[in-house]
Parts: structure tokens; C-alpha cells; sequence
């Protein structure tokens, strides 16, 4: 029937996979499908159902008959990703914020508990099992590390580095007995730099998935290219744009191939500004499992996909799962920036997305993390809903959009107010992009950074933690941005509009109206703004004369968020490298409780004018101790206004917070840093220095410095290299040796909310205090 052509009959019976509904139950202890980790998994029986609920710190077990809840387990705190043994009595819960993994009993009963718990590395990522169930393999994203873990002793039995920040990981079945003959793949989170190749533009990257067969003591790596943008927008095309493969968030293992999902990031200016179609895109790359070569033929850009289709459409930013129907190359993929899941058929040459039926995207509740796939449904997880939508594959429809999994937080609660905020961080829908083509989370994933260097209108930037923001308890807000151009987060209504081509949330009217939006920057625009810019208040203006709080729950949102855990693996002493570190002084810029000197020192007022107040007004009159040539406060003198212009114009910065450390114009090894220059060509700004950034998550914050000119914490601490003016910053005699750089790397990756900080020595600070914004 599948050769009578595409239609809703056929299409109902090859999603349903051929033996799906009457495979029965697998023989005890050796699984029929490949294995891999998600925030939601199925049993092979297709009886059961298991959720993590990463927000509850419990997982959810279903009966997928009835979709009836058998029971919720306590786990650890945050878990992410779940897997059945094959015999489906035990499901293997990774824990992300204890660093563990809970060994989940009794699953088939009707009273699963906790047998045992076992620690891996930080921040463990995903799990998948080995056919027979005898092994687990836990990815740690800030170890570098794939932890193997014995599933009989339930402990782990080998640790083998990998680097970088491995993540998802999936395994082969090959259907036979041996269980050493199987592959494991294991994407790398970020992608990597490229010889030769400049931050901030298209081709600075490739993505990177490891390989592990044998004894799995060490992996050989799989290089994912950049793909060439096309048939996304004729003036795109044109301009021959490219997307490398960056946040590498699922693979799943199906017949000969494995497939990986990544977030393409495309940093370079185009036309001299940003469209919001060309920045990020959803990719999807093909490997063929024995040879580890790339699949040309079925790797893909799924906006490219989504684009050919007509009729209401959401394109794929950040496609986090991908779930086969067994038996077929039908895929279904979750994409959490647009509420939806995209069916793609790789067996066409070129694949081709949407339902033969005419369903070009399934919906499922807020924010799918997961998918899963079993007797003709699929699943999401929905981290935001905390619920699971269940997908009727061979209709084609959503029937049951959100059944719950875990309690949401009592309406009106500050906690209902986060989980609002994160709703709105990680969607593209509504007034936030258009046709979910962006949003927050697709540069900042899980709320921290996606590690690329766009090129903006201020100058190239490489993307800041967002989990750095306020500190942890949510009283000390840095100011924002490198250039400390904004002062409130509510200021990046003007990326919503500008760059990810949203409404925005600062309305007069709750409607989708551009018409509604409130002209806050004014008449004056980014040289002389009414309010944004560090001038006046958007958030004190949007609760004046706004008409909906979405900013405000953003910020609460973001207030929330904790910084990622520090490593637990290093090649130094992270405790010599303390010492190091204050031996240095690096405390003059980076003490604080955000680990830098830049806070916020004063409440925004809507109207209030900084630039009508000097230093000398607020009672500066001496810089203390901080190095003149670090400051440019030094050449204007004490009556130039508290905000102003860097030498390569607007917008307002704060003088106070910045510090020139000899970082503008640094190119790095190999000229590896973004040329300094704005989107439309001009002088970036930076030539009097940098707003000073915080160290929290710095382990996983490569490359470094605003244009991602050091390559690694190696090249940015080396005495030999080209940034020895920012080693030297606060000790001008620093000289440490290899056994110094290498504790204070170690050092340095070991931060995080829970390390004690340092103060930042009263003279280093020159910030006014008690400074009140005067109105106009």
C-alpha cells in the first residue's frame, strides 16, 4: 500500500512500524532496539512509561494502557534523563544537580522505590544501557567524562575522558549475543574551533560526536561540517550564509545509522544587521554506525524542511530529541522552542518533513525536552507543563496534549511566576518570534551559554551564562552585556524585536499587534534613549504603562537558575590553585558573589538620567587603587557623567564597571578571535575596555574573552601568550610557572555558587554608592 501513494491511510500504517502493535513482549535481558537516554523512555514491552521531573526531583511511572499514574518516585535532585533495563523491571535515573545516578526497582510493580544510588561525574547529561543490560554508560558535561557503570554491582566500573562536554549518548544493537561488539556514540555539547577559521562567522566551528568501541577505553571522533544555508529566503541564499553544528543535544541509533540533533548557529552579520531566519537552525547530521562517516544524503537543516512546507508552519531551533518508529526511517522530533514535534521521513531522497496527511507539526504541551516512541504513539516530556503529551502516530494527532506528571507550583506563587518566565525564556511562539524561529533558550541553553561569538551591533560578543546573572540568592544583579550597555533585563526587549523578529512584551495592548508595542528608547534612539540603555527604567515603564508582566516573570526566572556545578576532575590542585589565584590578585576584578566586580549600584528609575550625574557629584574624586591605564575614567576626569560613550560611540556604558585589560583587538592563537568590528562595519566598541565577567561556569565557558579570542584557559593563562596584559592585570610581576597555571586552571574550573568568594578590595572598586537616577 505504501506504492499507492502518499495519503492518510498509508501514512497511519507505515507510522505505526511494521510489527509495532504485536512484537510482544522482548526476550528477559537482552533488548530488540538501541539504546539511548532521554527525559522520557518506554520499556520494550510498550507497557510502561517513566518521566523524569527534573523540577519535582521525582520520576513519574505510567501505565501506557491507560496512561494511569502506577507511581512517583523520589530520586535525586534535578533528574534529566531516564532507561529501562531490558527486561523493564528497573529504570536508571540520572540526577544533573547531585551528580548521580538512582537505581529505580520494582518498575513492573505497583510499589517502585530506590534500590540504590551511584555518583558519576558533574553535571551527568544522558544514559543508555548496553544490549544486555549489563553495563550503563553516563555522559558528565563538565567532567568530560563517560562513566561505565556495572549494572550487577551497580557501581561504576571504568571512567574514560573524552573532553570537551559530552552529553547525549546512545549505543548500538546489533541483535546478536555480544554485548562487547556494540558502538557507543556521545555527542559533544559545544562545538569545537577550527585552524585558521575567525570567531563570529559561519565556518569558526564544527561539531564533534565521539566514538567508543572495544574495551571503550578510548573514542576516535566524527567531525560534523558546517551546512551551507539554503531554501530559507532568496536574499539569504544569496548571500551563501552556512550554520555549524553547536549544542548537540540528542542522538539516537536506528538501523545502520546514528542521528544527532544540534542547534546551527550562523554568528556572522548579514546585510549588515541580524534577520531572525538566518541566525539559528535545527540540524540534524547522519553517521553510518560501522565506518563513523558522515551521511551527506540524510543529514539536513530542518528549517529548510519546515520552509518547503505551505500552511501554518513552526521551524525547529532547538530540535532536542529525535525517536524513530522501530522498523521504519520515519523520525519525530521534539523541538522545545516550539511547543511541537516535527515528523521527518529520511528514507526520501532529499527527507522530507511534515505528515503525508497534511499535519506539518504535532503539538505537545511547554517546552518538550523528550520523546519517546512505542505502539504507534509518542510521547513528550514537557518540562515547562510538567506534563507528557501522547502522540497518535497513525492519525497523525495530538490526543491528549498535557496529562500531568508532576504538580505545578500554586497559582500566584513566586515559584508559578519562574516556571512562567522560563516558559517564555524557551519559546519562539507568540509574541516572542515568529513561527517559533528563536528564542532565549537557542543561545542559552538550560539558561546558561551557547558559547559562540556573534557579531552584533556593538561588536562581536560571545554569548554571556545567564545563570551568572544575579547571584544565588538573587540580591547582587551584574550589569549587563560586555560593553555593560544594559541594566535591567527587561533592556533585551529590543533583542526580541530586533533579532528575533517577536512582538515583544513591552505593549500597551495583550494582543499580537506590532502596533502595541511601547517606543521606549524614544525619539532619540540608541545615542540619546528616553529609557533602555542604562537611561531610565523598561521595567519600571512596562509596569506604568505595559500590559502584561512577562519580563518581570523572565527576570524571576532567571533569578532562579544556578550556575553549573564545578568540575570534579582536574589535572591540578584546585586548592594551590586558590592560592594562585589570590597570589595574582585576580580578586581585584573577579571577587564579588558573581566572582567579578560588576554589580548594579543604584534602582532604575523611568525617566531617571545617570548621564546628568558625574562622579564628582556622587563624592569621586580618586580612582583609589585601580591601575589608571585600566580605566578610561583616568584620561576624562572625575566630571565626566557616570554613564557615557565608549571612544567608539554609543550606546551608554558604565564607566565604573569596566576595566581595559589589554583584550580589544586581541586575535589569539592562530588570529583565532572575531575581528572588532560592529554588524555594520564600524569600530566595535571595547576600545576602553570590558565590563568584567563573571567566573561562575567559566569551566564550560570556551572560548574566551568577548571575541572568543583564547581558545581554552590554557592559551588565556599562558606568559608566553598574547594575553599576558590580562594575567598581569592585578600583579604586575605575576610570573607563574606550568605547576601554577595548571592548579589555577584547575582552580578555576572548580567554581561554582557553592565556592567561597573573594572581596573585592575597597580601592579596586570606584562604582558610586546610594546614587539616585535624577528625572529630567
Amino acid at each position: 500500500m505504501v506504492d499507492a501513494g502518499p495519503g492518510p491511510l498509508d501514512s497511519a500504517l507505515v507510522d505505526a512500524g511494521p510489527g509495532d502493535d504485536d512484537a510482544g513482549p522482548p526476550a528477559t535481558g537482552f533488548a530488540q532496539r538501541p539504546s539511548r537516554g532521554s527525559s522520557v523512555a518506554t520499556d520494550e514491552a510498550g507497557e510502561t512509561l517513566a518521566v523524569a521531573n527534573r523540577a519535582t526531583d521525582d520520576v513519574t511511572i505510567f501505565n501506557l494502557s491507560d496512561m494511569s499514574v502506577r507511581g512517583r518516585v523520589s530520586v535525586g535532585n534535578e533528574p534529566m534523563s531516564v532507561v529501562f533495563s531490558p527486561d523493564g523491571g528497573t529504570v536508571y535515573a540520572v540526577n544533573r544537580a547531585d551528580g548521580t545516578v538512582s537505581v529505580v526497582v520494582d518498575v513492573a510493580g505497583e510499589t517502585p522505590s530506590v534500590a540504590t544510588t551511584i555518583n558519576v561525574g558533574a553535571e551527568p547529561g544522558h544514559i543508555a544501557l548496553s544490549p544486555n543490560g549489563s553495563r550503563a554508560f553516563v555522559t558528565s558535561w563538565v567532567d568530560g567524562t563517560l562513566s561505565i557503570i556495572d549494572t550487577a554491582s551497580r557501581s561504576v566500573s571504568g571512567t574514560t575522558t573524552l573532553g570537551g562536554n559530552p552529553f547525549a549518548v546512545c549505543v548500538s544493537n546489533d541483535g546478536d549475543d555480544d554485548d562487547t561488539d556494540e558502538t557507543v556514540f556521545v555527542t559533544d555539547f559545544f562545538s569545537r574551533t577550527v585552524a585558521g577559521e575567525r570567531e563570529g562567522t559561519d565556518t569558526a566551528r564544527v561539531g564533534r560526536v565521539f566514538r567508543l568501541t572495544g574495551d571503550l577505553s578510548t573514542a576516535t571522533e566524527i567531525t560534523l561540517e558546517p551546512l551551507a544555508v539554503t531554501g530559507i529566503e532568496t536574499a539569504i541564499d544569496a548571500a551563501n550564509t552556512s550554520a555549524y553544528a553547536n549544542q548537540l543535544y540528542s542522538c539516537a541509533v536506528n538501523g545502520d545509522r546514528v542521528f544527532v540533533t544540534a542547534v546551527g548557529a550562523s554568528p556572522a552579520p548579514f546585510e549588515g544587521g541580524t534577520n531572525f531566519r538566518q541566525n539559528i537552525h535545527g540540524l540534524v547530521y547522519a553517521i553510518d554506525v560501522a565506518s563513523g562517516a558522515v551521511d551527506a544524503g540524510r543529514t539536513v537543516n530542518l528549517n529548510q524542511l519546515v520552509a518547503a512546507l505551505s500552511g501554518e508552519k513552526r521551524f525547529a531551533a532547538v530540535p532536542d530529541d529525535i525517536a524513530f518508529v522501530p522498523g521504519t526511517e520515519l523520525a519525530y522530533i521534539s523541538i522545545l522552542t516550539a511547543n511541537a514535534v516535527l515528523r521527518v521521513d529520511f528514507s526520501t531522497s532529499p527527507p522530507s518533513a511534515g505528515s503525508p496527511s497534511g499535519a506539518n507539526f504535532l503539538g505537545t504541551g511547554p517546552s518538550p525536552t523528550g520523546i519517546a516512541i512505542a505502539s504507534g504513539h509518542a510521547y513528550t516530556y514537557n518540562e515547562v507543563g510538567r506534563s507528557v503529551s501522547n502522540i497518535d502516530l497513525p492519525s497523525q494527532t495530538t490526543v491528549d496534549l498535557e496529562i500531568t506528571s508532576s504538580p505545578l507550583p500554586a497559582a500566584g506563587s513566586d515559584e508559578a511566576d519562574a516556571l512562567r518566565g522560563q516558559r517564555f525564556f524557551n519559546t519562539g511562539l507568540a509574541r516572542w518570534s515568529t513561527a517559533a524561529w528563536v528564542g532565549c533558550v537557542g543561545c542559552h541553553p538550560g539558561g546558561t551559554t551557547d558559547n559562540v561569538t556573534w557579531v552584533f551591533p556593538a561588536g562581536p560578543r560571545q554569548t554571556v551564562d545567564t545563570s551568572a546573572t544575579f547571584n544565588a540568592d538573587g540580591s547582587v544583579q551584574r550589569i549587563l552585556n560586555w560593553t555593560a550597555i544594559f541594566d535591567e533585563i527587561h533592556d533585551f526587549e529590543l533583542n526580541t524585536r530586533g533579532v528575533a523578529g517577536g512582538v515583544g512584551a513591552v505593549v500597551s495592548a495583550a494582543g499580537l499587534d506590532a502596533a502595541n508595542r511601547i517606543n521606549f528608547v524614544g525619539a532619540g534612539g540608541v545615542g540619546d534613549p528616553a529609557n533602555g540603555f542604562n537611561v531610565g527604567s523598561v521595567a519600571g515603564l512596562n509596569t506604568r504603562d505595559g500590559a502584561v508582566e512577562d519580563w518581570d516573570q523572565i527576570e524571576a526566572y532567571i533569578a532562579t537558575l544556578r550556575t553549573p556545578h564545578g568540575a570534579t576532575v582536574t589535572e591540578g590542585d584546585p586548592a594551590r590553585g586558590r592560592m594562585v589565584f589570590e597570589e595574582a590578585r585576580c580578586q581585584n576584578c573577579h571577587g564579588g558573589s558573581l566572582w567579578t566586580l560588576s554589580e548594579r549600584y543604584y534602582t532604575p528609575v523611568v525617566d531617571g538620567d545617570l548621564r546628568l550625574r558625574s562622579f564628582a557629584d556622587e563624592g569621586i574624586s580618586s580612582l583609589g587603587a585601580v591601575r589608571p591605564d585600566q580605566t578610561a575614567l583616568d584620561d576624562l576626569g572625575f566630571d565626566t557623567p557616570i554613564i557615557g560613550n565608549d571612544a567608539n560611540g554609543p550606546p551608554q556604558r558604565h564607566f565604573c564597571v569596566v576595566r581595559s585589560v589589554g583584550t580589544f583587538g586581541a586575535a589569539g592563537v592562530g588570529a583565532h578571535g572575531a575581528e572588532e568590528l560592529r554588524q555594520n562595519g564600524g569600530n566595535a566598541q571595547g576600545v576602553d575596555g570590558f565590563n568584567v565577567p563573571s567566573l561562575l561556569g567559566i569551566g564550560l565557558g570556551a572560548p574566551y574573552l568577548h571575541n572568543g579570542a583564547a581558545q581554552d584557559l590554557e592559551a588565556l593563562l599562558d606568559p608566553a601568550g598574547e594575553h599576558l596584559a590580562h594575567l598581569r592585570a592585578g600583579n604586575q610581576i605575576f610570573a607563574p610557572s606550568a605547576t601554577d597555571v595548571a592548579d589555577l586552571i584547575a582552580f578555576l574550573r572548580t567554581i561554582d555558587d557553592s565556592t567561597p568568594t573573594f572581596t573585592v578590595p575597597a580601592d579596586q572598586r570606584i562604582c558610586p554608592t546610594g546614587v539616585v537616577p535624577p528625572v529630567p
